[in-house]
């Protein structure tokens, strides 16, 4: 190393070369007898990007260090990818999972080789999938240090600090991963399946992808990529997958939805209408229209247990026949607000109240609900307004498939 105190700085970028690419960087360091230890913090992991490095990281954390920490945010991860990724690494390796059930998203990718005196740090775009690795559009910054110098050392400890901080239970964050939690989280929804999750992004794109009556044709053209190489050793190998698959598998979750679909959850998806963002009659002498979202009889009666109808419901002694489910709590954004549900045969239509939840959404938008299950929750429902244009729009658009009679209005469960 120079006497300089700027480290040495470089670019991986995707596409390249076989040999200079992400995944190409990680397999020639592990299998390099320079470094002691690896850590690596990587938003998800797919068995496509784990089976490149799994011979590697056995052989590797046979004498070393090997601390990984993934995230379970955006139903990204697979089962399949930490069951591999456990199979791999030895005695001196350990996985960590990283899930905050609030709103915010574990999102790096950080890569750290070292010894005692040097470090080599590698921040930036490519998860643990083959994508990420080898044939997505990609950059990552490589830095050289040498621990020697001040400058140096305290970008590495602080680098160690905040890998150390995704590694810990402390605050009910992160889990050391095991076979036993690996189950656990299947079970609960957690982490799903490298087929559930293709099944998933096979409806985001494919159908995504229809063109509607008037739609411009995009100006981008395409070119090949070269392809990642043969993978190596792997511990539960998967059968071949189709180049579909493969390409589903590759999709950078950042293009889906942050609250995809849970097998656990039952939701409840609704084209809006005026009826139900309008503010109606706005000239002198006229009221302002209810601050009330109208669903549908039909769709209440689909599936009543999602409203909790009638079992939750009050009759209003001031109104013969008409019940109300009042302060509802509905997750909207990063805030709980009190949604009050009333329903009664006179008006023939089953609505929410609450003028934050009007407020949200224009003519078109999509209302999508999710009942939670977890009762330590402090919300009833989750709550978002998906507008036109987002890259989600479409997949949700088309699970809209039962009409209303004499409305453009479409509605649809998932």
């Amino acid at each position: 190393m120079t006497d300089s105190t700027t480290p040495t700085l470089t670019i991986v970028r995707q596409p390249a070369p076989p040999g200079e690419r992400l995944g190409d960087l990680l397999l020639s360091q592990l299998l390099s007898s320079r470094w002691t230890s690896f850590y690596a913090a990587v938003a998800l992991a797919r068995y496509s990007g784990v089976r490149h490095l799994s011979k590697a990281l056995h052989d590797f954390s046979k004498d070393h260090t090997v601390r990984i920490s993934v995230g379970l945010d955006l139903g990204g991860t697979s089962f399949e990818a930490l069951q591999e990724l456990l199979a791999s690494i030895n005695d001196n390796g350990h996985v960590w999972v990283f899930h905050n059930r609030g709103t915010a998203t574990f999102h790096p990718k950080i890569y750290l080789f070292h010894n005692t005196s040097d470090a080599l740090l590698i921040v930036g775009s490519g998860n643990l999938t083959e994508g990420g690795l080898y044939t997505n559009y990609e950059a990552s910054l490589c830095a050289a240090l040498d621990l020697s110098q001040k400058m140096h050392r305290r970008s590495f400890d602080e680098v160690i600090s905040v890998l150390d901080s995704w590694a810990t239970d402390s605050d009910k964050l992160a889990f050391l991963l095991d076979d036993k939690l690996l189950a656990q989280l299947a079970d609960a929804g957690d982490l799903l399946s490298e087929a559930k999750i293709n099944k998933v992004r096979r409806v985001q794109t494919v159908v995504g992808k229809k063109e509607s009556p008037g739609h411009t044709k995009s100006p981008f053209g395409s070119a090949s990529v070269q392809g990642a190489p043969l993978p190596g050793t792997t511990f539960f190998p998967l059968p071949s997958v189709t180049a579909e698959e493969q390409i589903l598998d590759d999709i950078d979750i950042d293009t889906v939805s942050q609250n995809i679909v849970s097998p656990k959850r039952r939701g409840f998806l609704m084209t809006l209408q005026k009826t139900d963002v309008g503010v109606g009659q706005t000239h002198s002498g006229t009221a302002r229209r209810s601050p009330e979202v109208f669903i549908p009889l039909s769709a209440r009666d689909h599936d009543p247990v999602f409203w909790e109808w009638p079992d939750s419901f009050v009759e209003d002694p001031a109104r013969d026949g008409k019940f109300d489910r009042v302060g509802v709590k509905v997750r909207l954004g990063t805030s709980i607000i009190d949604v009050n549900m009333m329903t009664w045969p006179v008006k023939h239509d089953f609505r929410l109240r609450s003028e934050f939840l009007r407020s949200a959404g224009d003519i078109g938008d999509i209302l999508r609900l999710e009942k939670s299950i977890d009762a330590k929750e402090p919300f009833d429902y989750f709550a978002e307004v998906i507008p036109q244009g987002r890259v989600d729009f479409g997949p949700y658009d088309a699970m809209c498939t039962e009409p209303v009679r004499n409305s453009k209005k479409r509605w649809g469960y998932y």
